[in-house]
């Protein structure tokens, strides 16, 4: 008797069905032809992230203005995703309760001012409010 080990990693993404369908009849109903579906994490990921980042590990966090789509990487793998119901909408309100502004100017000061790349910290204005 001759035996071997299979192993498999997976990462198993599940949507209601009957929401997948709408989008799909949504989407056909213009005029535009759905080949395939894709996780908005994983979607993001191919559009900003290098083969190398995904390699040595890396968490992508894509703050929309109602959630906050994540994927973490490891080994050039997916590891985990997970779409958070908090985003930029929480953070303008936050920043206009804490600094007792209107939510348009704080959505503007959020724009113009946040940033969480590394690369932009020494171009950014500062402004005493």
């Amino acid at each position: 008797m001759h035996g071997f080990r299979l192993d498999v990693e997976t990462h198993i993404i599940t949507a209601a069905v009957t929401s997948v369908q709408n989008l799909v009849k949504c989407i056909r109903s213009i005029g535009i032809d759905v080949d395939d579906l894709v996780l908005e994490p994983l979607a993001s990921s191919e559009a900003v992230l290098t083969e190398d980042e995904k390699e040595i590990g890396i968490i992508l966090a894509d703050v929309g203005g109602g959630t906050t789509d994540i994927a973490v990487f490891k080994d050039g793998s997916i590891w985990h995703t997970s779409i958070l119901p908090v985003a930029g909408y929480q953070i303008t309100r936050d920043v206009a309760i804490g600094l007792g502004l209107p939510f348009d100017v704080a959505e503007e000061m959020k724009k113009r001012y946040g940033s969480v790349m590394p690369v932009y910290e020494s171009k950014r204005e500062t402004s005493s409010t």
